[in-house]
């Protein structure tokens, strides 16, 4: 991972326009968009990265962590599209990335309609989960891994990322 620079900034718009990507996140125009991936790179407690492939610098796809605040933070902004074994290896690195921060706990938010994403959470073992729902009737199921938790976390990733390896 390295972090996001103006120079990603068409790349992440193509992706978060593209409708199969787009329908599970916030919309967004060229023009939000542009603002917002400026301030986002100077935004303190934000951290926003590319997954980039070591053999060629190829960038897979984003991820973040942000919110960050009393020990704890939020990641997501995570679009890997159609590379799996980047996905999950960008899941470990996020989260060994928060840790070694010093939070205490990290949490991920999916909308509870993305079913693909939610059965790969729901087969992870996180510390906890909830549904929270939105003022607009949308709802979200909370993943929370908590640092004493990390350990084992970390170890299942590992396993599922030799797994995928075969």
């Amino acid at each position: 991972m390295r972090s996001v620079h103006l120079g990603d900034e068409f790349d992440i718009l193509e992706m978060r326009l593209d409708t199969e990507i787009s329908r599970f996140l916030n919309p967004t125009t060229e023009s939000f968009h542009r603002v917002w991936i400026r301030e986002q790179i100077d935004k303190e407690n934000d951290y926003y990265f590319a997954i980039q492939s070591l053999s060629d610098d190829h960038v897979a796809g984003y991820i973040g962590l942000y919110d960050i605040h009393d020990s704890m933070g939020e990641w997501g902004r995570w679009v890997v599209p159609n590379n799996p074994a980047a996905a999950i290896e960008s899941l470990r690195l996020i989260l060994d990335f928060g840790f070694s921060l010093g939070l205490r706990e990290i949490y991920c938010r999916t909308d509870s309609s993305n079913l693909r994403v939610l059965r790969l959470h729901n087969s992870l073992p996180y510390s906890k989960s909830s549904i929270e729902e939105m003022p607009n009737d949308q709802k979200f199921t909370r993943h929370t891994l908590l640092a004493c938790d990390w350990h084992n976390f970390r170890n299942h990733l590992d396993k599922f990322m030799k797994f995928k390896a075969i």
